[in-house]
């Protein structure tokens, strides 16, 4: 009976996490929580999984209408295609919320199943660290080892329509590539 119990867990938590990230927060989720924010017309829901430049010019009444109006995905047909972009250990750790010792950005090409296209690229960025005291212990633990992982949107990169202008208040979250 135990057997069962432990394989229907292992299949909840595949289910829940199919590209395989390993936690909750991942660039998945982050890119699921949003668009689900973005068709339900949900800021305060799209606020929680955004962040830089993509907090700056899409996180208001003004931001998420616009996406909404010319983002047509349908979350159930899509395919997500994430490509690390970089990953780096912090010599210093960064206050992300929590101390981030470790970080990784991501590029996801987000792919209509039906068409093939990609209407649509995103930027996350990911931090690994712990809520507690920042110690020089932690620095270069292997990733996986971090308490504390957590995602967020930070650019939007439309493919099939022009993104909204960065206004020069948003320039120093501007996300490069």
């Amino acid at each position: 009976m135990k057997i069962i119990g432990l394989l229907l867990l292992f299949i909840a938590f595949v289910a829940c996490d199919p590209y395989g990230f390993g936690f909750k927060k991942n660039p998945a989720y982050v890119l699921n929580e949003g668009f689900t924010a973005l068709q339900n017309n949900d800021l305060p829901a799209l606020l929680e999984v955004i962040g830089k430049e993509a907090l700056c010019v899409y996180g208001n009444e003004k931001g998420i209408q616009y996406l909404k109006d010319n983002l047509d995905i349908n979350i159930d047909n899509v395919k997500m295609i994430p490509k690390v972009l970089t990953s780096k250990h912090h010599n210093s750790p960064q206050f992300v919320g929590f101390w981030s010792y470790y970080s990784e950005r991501y590029q996801v090409e987000v792919q209509d199943q039906t068409t093939k296209e990609i209407p649509v690229k995103a930027i996350i960025d990911c931090n690994y660290g712990t809520d507690g005291a920042k110690e020089e212990k932690l620095i270069e633990l292997n990733p996986k080892k971090y308490k504390v992982k957590e995602c967020r949107l930070t650019k939007f990169i439309p493919t099939k329509f022009r993104p909204l202008p960065i206004s020069e208040k948003c320039l120093p979250l501007k996300v490069d590539l």
